[in-house]
């Protein structure tokens, strides 16, 4: 759990904490009311009675001290003073008009800029709606398992889908599982003037994060990552191209899990180099790496070229493995989708969603636009007014996938929007850009599920392919998928379960 500001009342061995701002309730009967609440420590008998006897006027849940979340300073000063293996923290829950009177008190901080900088952004991001209380530290059993990749990335939609869906996967199969925090580049979103103005068209972003993902304490400092081995059990690296040392630079070696104590188990899943070749930054930072992941008891790869840099420069075997947003059916993305209002435009469209400036796939949009006689619509952004100027804002996820749920055939250089596109059965046309580095990861999804002629460099090679005459027949595509997700899965479970 994620707190604000809190102020203590101490009585005899009785330790109350008032949070102004609970961010995070889990879905429990008693905690799933976004209202102001205190948790009470209690290791005696007596006090416990104190308690019972005005159970009346509380709605509470009484959960072991053990299970507090230990990432957060206020329960480490608590259990030095609790130090009783028989405490507990008990949940109480107020009323509507406590909260109200809390969050008053939050917004006249914010106006007077009281808060401290890194405060702000969670009592803002609070505002939009209260986090519930972390629901991976109450559930029973299950180790906690620690994912660390690019959630951090502004404006990025695979980057969001891909921690939701292994949060998802590893709550299925038992497991604790939250998302690693990490964001080296935080300050710099509120230095530099155009990281700044991202984040700001990119606010539904903030808002997905605090809403479906398991996120830790915020960490900006590598060094800090050592104290989650005091309540982790595994972690797990991956996906995306956190191998990709210009992208990480001198974190590069957290990713490789140089803060993980040696008693922790290390698994690789879906990482990739970012590069069909290994690009070397040094020799030195070469063996560093190598001997970081011989510490992994098991790695997979995204790519299979990532098979063959494992091999080749780490001597490490490597299996390659589905994207884990492809692990997803429908019904897995529904609670995402379920939140987004757009029910479509009333006709058949073209979903056009474009990562590069080069414009190939707005070109291919428009042509084929034309062809059909169907308009296109941008899914990754809308329009807003501001001022007398108009913005263009990024759309939520929910409202992103949503567009690719209810259009007729989507036009994409994005990777992920592909996998959604497959998800869902659309039809769909992937547009290779000259500049993407790491276009065999089209290649290799593609390929595996007899796709191939579905990536284009351009219009002609639509038309020369007669591709919008042969749609794709998902009745072969799903058994192929199938396998694949069964071999990706087998592959995580083995190294969850050795």
């Amino acid at each position: 759990m994620r707190v604000g500001n809190a102020c203590t009342l101490q009585l005899i061995c009785i330790r109350i904490l008032f949070f102004w701002i609970i961010f995070y309730i889990g879905k429990s009967d008693v905690l799933e009311s976004p209202n102001g609440m205190a948790i009470i420590a209690v290791n005696t008998e007596c006090c416990m009675g104190v308690l019972e006897r005005i159970s009346d006027a509380f709605e509470k849940k009484k959960v072991p001290s053990s299970d507090a979340i230990l990432t957060n300073s206020y329960f480490y000063r608590l259990s030095a003073k609790c130090s009783n293996q028989k405490s507990f923290l008990v949940f109480l829950r107020f009323g509507n008009r406590f909260y109200a009177q809390m969050k008053s008190y939050i917004l006249s901080r914010i106006w007077f800029g009281l808060c401290k900088p890194l405060k702000i952004l969670n009592i803002v991001v609070s505002l939009f709606r209260p986090r519930r209380l972390d629901s991976v530290f109450f559930m029973e059993g299950g180790k906690r398992v620690g994912i660390l990749n690019f959630q951090f990335e502004t404006n990025n939609f695979g980057a969001v889908l891909v921690p939701y869906s292994l949060q998802s996967i590893l709550s299925k199969l038992g497991f604790r599982a939250y998302i690693i925090n990490f964001d080296p580049s935080f300050f710099s979103r509120f230095t530099n003037k155009k990281k700044f103005f991202a984040l700001c068209l990119g606010y539904k972003f903030v808002k997905f994060k605090y809403d479906f993902l398991n996120l830790s304490d915020l960490f900006v400092h590598a060094s800090s990552l050592s104290k989650l081995n005091g309540f982790t059990d595994v972690f797990i690296f991956g996906s995306d191209q956190i191998w990709k040392q210009k992208i990480t630079r001198e974190n590069y070696a957290s990713y490789y899990g140089d803060f993980a104590d040696d008693s922790k188990k290390l698994i690789a899943y879906a990482a990739s180099f970012g590069s069909g070749i290994f690009e070397e930054i040094s020799q030195e930072n070469t063996l560093k790496c190598g001997e970081l992941l011989h510490r992994f008891s098991s790695v997979s790869v995204r790519e299979e070229s990532g098979v063959k840099i494992c091999f080749e420069h780490f001597g490490v075997d490597a299996q390659c493995v589905l994207d884990p947003v492809l692990l997803n059916d429908p019904s897995d993305l529904a609670p995402i989708y379920s939140k987004s209002d757009f029910c479509g435009t009333g006709e058949p469209y073209i979903a056009l969603h474009e990562l590069s400036s080069d414009n190939g796939a707005l070109r291919v949009a428009v042509e084929l636009s034309k062809m059909i006689s169907m308009p296109f619509i941008s899914i990754s952004t809308f329009k807003r007014r501001i001022l007398g100027r108009t913005m263009n804002f990024m759309n939520s996820p929910a409202d992103w996938i949503q567009g690719i749920r209810h259009s007729e055939l989507v036009v994409t250089d994005s990777f992920h929007c592909v996998v959604c596109a497959i998800i869902f059965q659309k039809q769909f046309i992937a547009v290779r850009y000259m500049s993407d580095p790491l276009v065999d990861r089209f290649e290799n999804l593609l390929g595996k599920l007899g796709l191939s002629d579905r990536l284009v460099s351009s219009v002609s090679e639509v038309l020369t392919r007669n591709i919008l005459n042969k749609k794709i027949d998902y009745s072969k595509v799903e058994p192929l998928l199938s396998k694949e997700r069964g071999k990706s899965l087998e592959f995580l479970v083995s190294a969850l379960f050795k």
